[in-house]
């Protein structure tokens, strides 16, 4: 049985702790490997994913998955997430 990064079960386990009000298609993944992270996160249906250039991060992986965006820094990947939320001031 593997639970690490990028199985499903990884993801579904780390998503569990939630209250079932959460969907999964609402969780946002934020990470600077394209397949551990992003590849992984999208397989298990999370709904946002941010790869981050840091880190694992090399020129042209976001050609290899396709993220929802593609930011320099962490501190990029919270400043969208917030500026996505519903009804953050």
């Amino acid at each position: 049985l593997s639970l690490g990064k990028p199985t499903k079960a990884f993801f579904e386990s780390a998503t569990a702790v939630w209250d079932d009000d959460v969907p999964v298609s609402e969780v946002c993944m934020v990470g600077d490997d394209w397949k551990g992270d992003i590849q992984g996160a999208q397989n298990a249906g999370i709904g946002s994913t941010i790869l981050v250039q840091t880190g694992k991060y090399k020129p042209l992986d976001e050609e290899k998955v396709k993220p929802t965006a593609l930011v320099p820094s962490i501190v990029e990947a919270v400043a969208f997430i917030l500026e996505r939320v519903d009804g953050c001031d």
